[in-house]
């Protein structure tokens, strides 16, 4: 798509604004450790350093799913746009030691809601004795965002539902593109 083009996008109102679900630095999703999401197999999305205690919703929805074992959630929003947060691989090695769920499946959920909270500094010594001083990362992702949206991420520093991390723009206009 053409510069000019995706400014034109950009200039019309965002579909989703999804919010930084934790307090931390939102990075390129190919700076997470997992291959499985730093190769977007989980979709568009951030990767986040985690700076604080506790994970929020980033949007207003529905949680569709919360895995056992803490390691993942899914919310739905109202016009169908899945967001799924992955807490690192570690998680499971806690077994939920440390971790406090405050939302349960099937519950309605506004932006900047606590849905999860956890002992940092437990996941941070398991990290660095399993992983050698790596840093926790969280990821964001759009596992069934159709291709053709325009998805624009902002990378830094970010307050828990206070600052935007992901934006998603209605796809081109095909016609237009002939026009140049």
């Amino acid at each position: 798509m053409a510069l000019s083009e995706q400014t034109a996008i950009l200039t019309q109102q965002a579909l989703w604004r999804i919010a930084a679900p934790c307090n931390g630095h939102v990075n390129n999703i190919s700076n997470h450790p997992s291959n499985l999401i730093s190769h977007q197999l989980a979709g568009e999305g951030v990767c986040i350093e985690i700076y604080g205690e506790q994970l929020v919703s980033p949007v207003d929805g529905v949680i569709v799913f919360i895995e056992p074992l803490l390691i993942m959630l899914r919310i739905k929003t109202a016009k169908g746009l899945i967001v799924e947060i992955r807490l690192p691989d570690i998680v499971k090695d806690m077994m939920r030691n440390g971790f406090k769920l405050m939302a349960t499946e099937q519950q309605q959920v506004i932006t900047g809601q606590v849905l999860l909270t956890f002992h940092r500094q437990k996941l941070l010594s398991l990290q660095n004795k399993l992983h050698s001083n790596k840093k926790l990362h969280l990821s964001m992702t759009l596992p069934n965002l159709p291709s053709q949206y325009v998805v624009q991420c902002h990378f830094n520093k970010v307050t828990a539902a206070q600052d935007f991390c992901i934006e998603v723009y209605p796809p081109a206009d095909r016609s237009q593109e002939q026009t140049c």
